[in-house]
């Protein structure tokens, strides 16, 4: 029976042992396991830290290198280079045609107003329409106006006058007369175009309008303050000859 007793405990405390090893074991594999993400981890965000840096290296030169480009451009105009200068000139000059940019200069002013006789309901006879704005507009353009607006809305490629109501629609902004269009030029030039015998002065008389000119040395027209959205015209690159 001592034996039996005795081989029973023996067995029971190689089995504790078993047991305390297996859990130690155990332990020490969970602590592994869980370290190997972190160092896998650190390891991935040292990556990425040395490739962000080697992307703002590559950033920081080209900058430095447009900087260097800017500041030649700057000396070129600045020391009077032609081609420079050339292309400074074509850039302001394609600003103003676009209508982009304030302009002042000499021109004339044509002021188109209803006319004052009343018919039978009371109403007046004559009403200036978009079609008689529209008129003057290809007079003055013909005549060599560089810069057109009415009413301080400044006429551009995309500019649309139309009627609306009892008001004329440009640029999609009401305006009520009296219109006054202003257009930069040579102020002998438009206004004799505007009232050649036979031409749109005589004609807008005939209906009732009112209608004056005045030459002035200083008219300011504003830029354009709308948005022009090129969608389905697309520039034409020329191809350079060998």
């Amino acid at each position: 029976m001592k034996k039996i007793n005795t081989a029973q405990i023996s067995i029971g405390i190689v089995c504790m042992i078993t047991t305390y090893i297996i859990t130690c074991q155990f332990g020490s594999v969970k602590v592994n396991n869980a370290s190997n993400p972190e160092k896998m981890r650190l390891e991935e965000l040292q990556s990425r830290l040395t490739l962000e840096r080697e992307k703002n290296e590559d950033m920081l030169a080209r900058l430095v290198e447009a900087q260097k480009s800017l500041e030649s451009y700057r000396n070129e105009i600045n020391s009077g280079g032609k081609v420079m200068k050339s292309i400074v000139e074509e850039f302001n000059q394609a600003r103003v045609l676009a209508g982009i940019t304030e302009v002042k200069g000499e021109g004339l002013v044509v002021t188109l107003d209803d006319g004052k006789e009343l018919n039978s309901s009371g109403e007046k006879f004559a009403i200036v329409h978009d079609s008689d704005i529209r008129m003057v507009l290809c007079e003055l353009s013909a005549a060599g106006a560089e810069a057109i607006s009415i009413n301080g809305q400044r006429i551009v490629a995309t500019s649309a006058v139309r009627c609306v109501g009892n008001t004329v629609m440009i640029n999609d902004v009401k305006i009520a007369p009296p219109f006054e269009i202003s257009a930069i030029g040579n102020g002998e030039t438009l206004e004799a175009a505007i009232n050649i015998k036979g031409g749109v002065a005589d004609y807008l008389k005939g209906w009732g309008i009112v209608i004056t000119t005045k030459k002035t040395g200083n008219i300011s027209i504003p830029r354009y303050s709308g948005v022009v959205n090129m969608k389905y015209a697309q520039p034409v690159i020329e191809e350079a000859s060998e």
